[in-house]
């Protein structure tokens, strides 16, 4: 199967990311994706790869010698997913933000920061051999 035959949906999360939706905005082939850029709502939009595509092609190369050879056998499911219950996806909390004084900040950092003893370097000395 070429990539001009495989087909993935562009979609656009920003607006509901938090929501678990997403607009689809396109619909795009792969080779249109490892050409660099593709077109969306009339703009051209550069794309790139997040994996190395030469290496996927090497593995996939591999793996197939290796089914040829009976060196990886290919078995059914051992145990198929559970049609009768429903996938909950994971939820995500919104983390509150909170504002701290100079004063918050400045403690925390001293309650934080290491305690050398009489003798040892201090965090100065100990850094500047590095």
């Amino acid at each position: 199967m070429r990539d001009s035959e495989i087909f993935a949906e562009v979609i656009d999360y920003s607006s509901t990311y938090p929501e678990r939706g997403g607009d689809i905005i396109g619909r795009v082939s792969y080779a249109d994706l490892r050409s660099g850029e593709v077109e969306l709502d009339g703009k051209a939009v550069a794309t790139g790869s997040m994996s190395s595509y030469s290496k996927a092609l090497k593995i996939s190369e591999l793996l197939k010698e290796e089914i040829k050879k009976g060196a990886f056998l290919l078995n059914k499911p051992f145990q198929k997913l559970p049609v009768s219950q429903a996938m909950t996806p994971l939820d995500v909390r919104a983390r509150e933000k909170k504002m701290n004084t100079v004063e918050q900040v400045t403690k925390r950092v001293i309650l934080n920061f290491p305690k050398f003893k009489a003798g040892q370097p201090n965090y100065y000395q100990a850094h500047q051999r590095i």
